[in-house]
């Protein structure tokens, strides 16, 4: 097998749908659907910005396509998570959560395109770099494509890749091994493994190269909407452990340290968690913590409080009836905490924060959170 430099895309109906998992076992370039579309109204959570009092907000659409669980034999895989077939063809599903809208104009996803080293050109998607010589690897039993280009970021691991475990717990002992990149196999490997998935069984993509696979199964990303899925997730995280249960005084503040402190940088965190640990609650740091220490602390905690973002995220963990305090700014203003706690059953209110817009990276500008708001918002939850 040799890798153009040429790719095609690999079209949606020359993969074949079949209805039951056993048949997708059986054969290549087929795919079953794991988790339906979702399109339904959603509401916005409890939000303060200034004052005691929520701000009136209006509701908003959802939207996500269903997923499919494709089977490949013969493929190969870059180290950005490209699965491309015995001919050439790029299997859409390995790069986008939404094949149908990038087949239809590559061109409407330059972001997409960057990320993935592909220039669009008449003749089809062009990689840059070289890239065809002999593979790194190749593995002769099956694997399961646990992969993107975002997944060095643990909100991106979190919401994006996290989920998509759901799907490799549903397939058949002996369960496949599980391509993820060196980046996730390095930093956030340890929370695959904490959730049941064996140590050996994780294989690092190569950033550079490609390695060719005899047979791999790949879905897109599902939603946190789905709750079969995070439902799957968290009987993961059951399993030789007790039930979650909230003990009660356990109130958890999310202390970022290191270099994470300056992303997002809350100017007045001390006022803030001088408020917080006036209602009991107290501030651990998640990256002093293992992976199963994590899961454990999360599961045990009646509430839970940080910045939004990856830490805030470990949530997912958490009993139902959880209460949840996300402190955000009007550059990282995020819907998803909203549309996750009600699927999780998780009690959540926000407080958003006027920033200062950093021009060079405005997702990351400091930002300062109003104390009355932060309070107004605790009262909600019962704080």
């Amino acid at each position: 097998m040799r890798l153009p430099q040429v790719l095609r895309l690999l079209p949606m109906d020359a993969i074949e749908p079949v209805a039951e998992l056993a048949t997708l076992l059986q054969g290549s370039h087929r795919s079953l659907s794991v988790a339906p579309a979702i399109e339904q109204p959603a509401t916005r959570l409890p939000t303060f910005r200034h004052g005691p009092a929520p701000q009136a907000l209006r509701g908003f659409d959802l939207r996500w396509p269903e997923i499919h669980l494709t089977a490949l034999s013969d493929a190969a895989v870059m180290g950005r998570g490209e699965v491309i077939d015995r001919d050439g063809r790029l299997l859409v599903t390995s790069i986008v959560d939404r094949p149908e809208a990038f087949a239809a104009a590559p061109q409407d996803h330059p972001a997409v395109l960057s990320q993935h080293g592909l220039t669009l050109r008449p003749e089809g998607l062009r990689r840059r770099g070289g890239d065809r010589g002999a593979p790194a690897l190749h593995l002769r039993e099956p694997v399961f494509h646990l992969i993107n280009a975002r997944d060095h970021n643990y909100t991106h691991f979190m919401f994006e890749l996290l989920p998509k475990l759901a799907f490799y717990f549903a397939l058949p002992a002996p369960r496949p091994k599980i391509l993820v990149s060196e980046a996730v196999h390095a930093t956030f490997g340890r929370f695959l493994v904490a959730l049941g998935v064996p140590e050996g069984d994780l294989v690092p993509v190569p950033p550079r190269g490609w390695i060719r696979v005899d047979r791999i199964f790949v879905a897109q990303s599902p939603s946190w909407l789905h709750r079969p899925v995070m439902t799957a997730l968290r009987q993961a995280a059951d399993v030789g452990r007790a039930p979650a249960q909230p003990v009660a005084g356990n109130r958890l503040y999310i202390r970022r340290i290191g270099i994470k402190a300056w992303f997002r940088n809350l100017l007045n965190e001390q006022e803030v968690f001088e408020q917080l640990a006036a209602r009991g609650f107290r501030a651990i740091a998640p990256d002093q913590l293992s992976a199963a220490e994590q899961v454990e602390v999360f599961r045990s905690a009646e509430a839970v409080a940080g910045l939004y973002g990856g830490g805030l995220l470990n949530c997912v963990f958490s009993a139902p009836g959880t209460r949840v305090l996300s402190l955000t700014s009007t550059a990282y203003w995020r819907t998803g905490l909203d549309t996750a706690a009600p699927v999780l059953d998780l009690r959540a209110a926000q407080v958003v924060g006027d920033c200062f817009l950093a021009r060079q990276d405005p997702n990351n500008s400091a930002f300062l959170i109003d104390i009355p708001a932060l309070n107004g918002a605790c009262d909600a939850l019962g704080l």
